[in-house]
């Protein structure tokens, strides 16, 4: 099976965002999962990247622009066009969806892949970590209240608030 991440690559965190990112890392490869990530180098994504180098495999997906970024030769990595093409074919890879803390990326990450699974019966697991999403929840919870979004779309997402949650959905998700 294929787990995206969609997470932050910052530096400059909190080290508990750290801890996070190793403690799911862990989860995932001892149930043998498949990493699907857009980067590797860099904080939280460098944690899972090189807790799944270890276990299971890495299919990194990278936008044309960055690919003189790549340090990690070893990793199976596939350049895309654009962040679209990029978010087309993680999308398609993955069975899974994990979205931790994260900025502009990870928002886009979400929404996209949110608004593919709209007619599926795939997840987003949503990590609230620290309480981290409360407002994009809210958020969401709003517009379907103000019916600019179907519920049905809103119950792709599986919020979890920590990491006992996160290892029950994991392990009860429909494979």
């Amino acid at each position: 099976m294929n787990v995206f991440i969609g997470l932050s690559s910052s530096t400059k965190l909190n080290i508990n965002y750290y801890n996070l990112a190793k403690e799911v890392g862990t989860i995932l490869t001892d149930l043998n999962y498949n990493l699907i990530c857009g980067s590797t180098e860099l904080g939280m994504a460098k944690i899972i990247s090189d807790i799944f180098n270890k276990k299971t495999s890495i299919n990194l997906f990278i936008h044309n622009k960055y690919k003189n970024e790549i340090k990690d030769l070893d990793i199976n990595y596939i350049l895309c066009d654009s962040n679209f093409d990029r978010l087309k074919k993680i999308y398609e890879k993955s069975d899974i969806y994990v979205i931790l803390p994260g900025g502009i990326g990870t928002l886009s990450e979400l929404f996209g892949i949110l608004e593919e699974i709209r007619d599926t019966n795939k997840k987003i697991i949503l990590f609230n970590y620290n309480s981290y999403y409360n407002y994009l929840i809210e958020f969401i919870e709003m517009g379907v209240k103000e019916k600019f979004i179907k519920e049905k779309d809103y119950k792709g997402i599986r919020v979890v608030k920590n990491i006992d949650e996160f290892k029950k959905e994991v392990i009860n998700y429909e494979r």
